[in-house]
């Protein structure tokens, strides 16, 4: 192998003294630093969780498994999960699903699938059937964003034959296991409970309870009558606050000045109805009666002689005295009118309070006359949208800002810093590594180096010793296969010279050695 890395070296023109240079030792030294820092830096493996925290599966009967396939993995100390290598994880999954090991959920309707006990009575049946109706609502609610785990409770009142009955009414029970730092809003509530009442027949939404792993109930937020909630009072100020902002940036720069927004809101559910008569009454239906009657009135003093018969003559005097005539016109009048039927929103903007504080320690205000002032106040009431008639009120004054106190962060030194601490901990490593090359590696290398020389110095002269014993009894040019032909000109003899210098260095003196004595025994002969 050394031959060979030595003929590799002499044909690109590089000598093993090259190597013994103290910058080329360094710069191999930095390649292989490099190299293994690289290696290191690769080597590093991510370790992800086998399963989800809601798949609870037997960490004894996993680990066993890895350790028969041999997967490395680790057990994280903070929840038990199995940790597995990213790049082993599709590889133990396959081995453990070979081995039927699989995340323990909350059984579903599968549970129906199963075969029927001879002799289950129908009450088994009904509890089979909660059951799964339990896991099926459990595994739809945990497929929600933010939902790590879910648990229903269903109490389901069986239907009563009697037409008056006093057993309560179906309820259900949900609890919800939610990432960290992660809250459902009072929508997605409200979703929850209306899908576990959809998905029992008889359950109302207002007998579903739904609870978060720290006990806080969560269906009271999500009442018809919300109550004050932060996000809906930012949701109403911030753009608000945002037109502010962008009319006080331009008119005294930014930070010399002070909002804020406070809405009032009403959460009151109102209805109200409105009817309006409009124009001149017209006639919708007239009635006339007309009551002509001669019939004699009965007169005189009550009593019995009032009713006897008169004469002829006193009857027709009376009869003409006492006819009646009765007229009666009833008319019925209609106005244009328009009714309006109005329901107000729950969460309606009562009123509106504005705060906003000019700082004088800047003199673009403090240099603000009186009619400046109430031009950008005007400017302001209209970037916010303020009604008078509903009581808004924006309210803006100079103040004297008190500057906050500087706060002194402790400075670190400079090799206490992190940057510079990861660096001079890998230039520590590289530096070691250069010192074994140097102390370890370089006086190994020349060692071996040497030896080798010595070795073929001392074979090249025992080779050149035989060569010279045996010029007497047989000619150079002879033994010799590679060497150029006797009768070849002076070119070829310097070209071979060339190429024998280039290759084989200590052989040169040698050849011309041996052809200078074959020039000469000719001469002698003759």
């Amino acid at each position: 192998m050394f031959d060979s890395l030595k003929s590799w070296l002499i044909q690109r023109n590089l000598t093993v003294e090259l190597l013994k240079k103290p910058w080329v030792l360094t710069l191999a030294g930095g390649l292989l630093t490099l190299l293994i820092v690289a290696t290191l830096w690769r080597g590093q493996v991510d370790y992800v969780p086998l399963y989800g925290a809601h798949q609870h599966v037997s960490t004894e009967a996993v680990t066993s498994a890895l350790a028969s396939e041999k997967i490395a993995f680790r057990i994280n100390p903070d929840n038990g999960q199995v940790l597995v290598a990213d790049n082993s994880l599709p590889r133990a999954r396959m081995a453990l699903a070979a081995k039927n090991i699989q995340p323990i959920i909350a059984p579903g309707f599968e549970l129906l699938d199963k075969d029927e006990v001879l002799g289950a009575s129908q009450y088994i049946q009904n509890i089979r059937y909660q059951r799964g109706l339990e896991g099926e609502l459990a595994r739809s609610i945990m497929s929600l964003q933010g939902v790590e785990d879910a648990r229903v409770h269903l109490g389901i009142q069986a239907d009563s034959g009697f037409v008056l009955s006093n057993q309560p009414a179906s309820s259900a029970s949900v609890i919800i296991t939610l990432t960290p730092g992660m809250r459902l809003t009072p929508q997605q509530v409200r979703a929850v409970t209306q899908l576990v009442a959809g998905s029992v027949p008889g359950l109302i939404a207002a007998n579903v309870h739904i609870v978060d792993q720290t006990g806080a109930l969560l269906d009271a937020a999500a009442d018809d009558t919300p109550a004050m909630d932060a996000d809906l009072l930012r949701n109403l100020s911030q753009p608000i606050t945002q037109n502010l902002v962008q009319i006080l940036d331009s008119a005294v720069g930014q930070k010399n000045y002070r909002v804020t927004v406070m809405p009032d809101i009403d959460f009151r559910h109102t209805e109200e109805t409105q009817e309006s008569y409009q124009g001149d009454p017209k006639v919708l239906e007239e009635q006339l009666s007309n009551d002509t009657s001669g019939q004699t009135e009965a007169s005189g003093v009550p009593g019995t002689l009032s009713n006897r018969p008169t004469t002829a003559t006193a009857s027709t005097t009376e009869g003409q005295n006492s006819q009646r005539n009765v007229s009666q016109t009833q008319r019925k009048y209609a106005y244009d009118h328009q009714i309006k039927h109005i329901n107000y929103p729950a969460q309606q903007l009562a009123r509106l309070q504005i705060a906003v504080a000019l700082n004088t320690g800047t003199d673009i205000v403090a240099k603000m006359s009186d009619s400046q002032l109430t031009q950008l106040k005007s400017l302001l009431e209209n970037a916010a949208g303020i009604d008078s008639q509903r009581g808004d009120k924006l309210t803006l004054d100079k103040l004297a800002f008190v500057a906050p106190p500087s706060v002194s962060l402790p400075t670190l030194s400079w090799w206490q810093q992190p940057d510079i601490q990861f660096w001079a901990t890998w230039g520590g490593v590289g530096v070691l590594l250069v010192l074994l090359i140097l102390v370890v590696l370089r006086p190994g290398i020349k060692a071996l180096i040497g030896k080798r020389v010595t070795t073929a110095s001392e074979e090249q002269t025992l080779a050149t010793e035989q060569r010279s014993t045996s010029v007497g009894e047989k000619h150079q040019f002879e033994t010799e296969s590679d060497l150029p032909p006797r009768t070849s000109g002076i070119e070829d003899k310097v070209s071979y010279l060339q190429q024998l210098a280039a290759n084989e260095t200590d052989r040169v003196a040698d050849v011309i050695k041996q052809w200078i004595n074959s020039n000469d025994r000719p001469r002698d002969n003759v």
